[in-house]
C-alpha cells in the first residue's frame, strides 16, 4: 500500500484542511518546515518519507476564485521523480488536457466538482482512463455532486456507475474526517474495497498514525492520502517501512487494485 502526501493549496501557500471547512483553512505548520512555501514543502515531504506521489489540491480553482497553475507547473517539475496527483476542479476535458500539459501524472475528477459519475466518465475517456483519478468526495457517507440538482448519492452506488463506465481508480475522501485525526472506519471501508476487486481505492480522510495504515492495507485499499499525521510526525519513514511494498511505489496500473 502507498503513502500519499497532501498538499492543500490556497493563494499561492500551503494550508492545513479541516473538516472540509475550506473557511477554516490557515497556513500549514508543519515539523519538518516552517515555510508554508509548496514549493518547499513539497522538497520536505520527498526528502523525510521517500515518496513518490504527492495529491495536491487547488482550492482557489475548485471553489472557482482562481488557480494556481503557474505554482502547479513548478511543483510538477520541483523533483524529478515525483509524480502529482493534482485536483484543480476539473470541469471539462479541456480543463484535464491542461493539467496533463504541464507534466501532472493523473489529474483528479472530484464529485464536487461534477455533475455526476457521467460527467466523470466522459471527461475520463477524453483525457484517457489512465491519466485520471475519481475522487468520490463524502459528507456523512453520502458523495456529494457538484450541481444543485444533483442528488446525494451513496459511494456503492458511485462505484458502481464508475465502474460500469471504465473508471478503475478512485479515492473515496471523507471530508468530515479531514484534519480531525478521527481513526480510519474500516466497518464502512472494508465492504465498499472487497466488492469492488478491480478498481485502485484510495482512502482519504481520518489517518492518526501507522496503525490506521496498517488496518487500511489490511482491508485492501491502494493507498492512502495523509497530511496531518505527517505535518505533527506521528509518521515517519521507518514507520512507512511497515507497509508491504514500501510508501515509495508508484501508481498501481488501472485495474491492479
Amino acid at each position: 500500500m502507498r503513502l500519499i502526501p497532501v498538499l492543500d493549496i490556497r493563494r499561492g501557500i500551503a494550508v492545513h484542511a479541516q473538516r472540509g471547512d475550506r473557511k477554516r483553512y490557515g497556513p500549514v505548520q508543519s515539523c519538518l518546515t516552517s515555510s508554508a512555501d509548496p514549493l518547499v514543502l513539497l522538497e520536505k515531504l520527498h526528502a523525510a518519507l521517500g515518496c513518490t506521489e504527492v495529491y495536491v489540491a487547488d482550492l482557489d480553482a475548485l471553489e472557482q476564485t482562481g488557480d494556481n497553475l503557474n505554482l502547479l507547473t513548478a511543483l510538477a517539475t520541483r523533483v524529478g521523480e515525483l509524480q502529482l496527483l493534482v485536483d484543480a476542479g476539473v470541469r471539462s476535458a479541456a480543463d484535464a488536457r491542461r493539467l496533463l500539459d504541464i507534466s501532472v501524472a493523473r489529474v483528479i475528477l472530484a464529485s464536487e466538482a461534477s455533475a455526476g459519475p457521467h460527467q466523470v466518465a466522459e471527461i475520463g475517456h477524453a483525457a484517457g482512463l489512465e491519466n485520471v483519478v475519481c475522487s468520490l468526495d463524502l459528507r456523512e457517507r453520502l458523495v456529494v455532486w457538484g450541481t444543485p440538482a444533483s442528488p446525494l448519492q451513496s459511494p456503492d452506488d458511485a462505484l458502481a456507475s464508475l465502474g460500469d463506465s471504465g473508471i478503475r481508480s478512485v479515492i473515496i475522501l471523507e471530508m468530515d474526517r479531514i484534519g480531525a485525526e478521527t481513526g480510519v472506519d474500516s466497518h464502512f471501508l472494508a465492504p465498499l474495497i472487497r466488492r469492488y476487486p478491480e478498481m485502485e481505492i484510495l482512502i482519504g480522510g481520518g489517518v492518526r498514525d501507522i496503525q490506521d495504515l496498517l488496518i487500511l492495507q489490511d482491508i485492501g485499499a491502494a493507498g492512502a492520502l495523509v497530511a496531518t499525521a505527517i505535518h505533527r510526525g506521528t509518521l515517519s519513514r521507518d514507520d512507512l517501512a511497515l507497509l508491504s511494498g514500501g510508501a515509495s511505489h508508484g501508481p498501481a496500473q488501472a485495474g491492479s487494485g
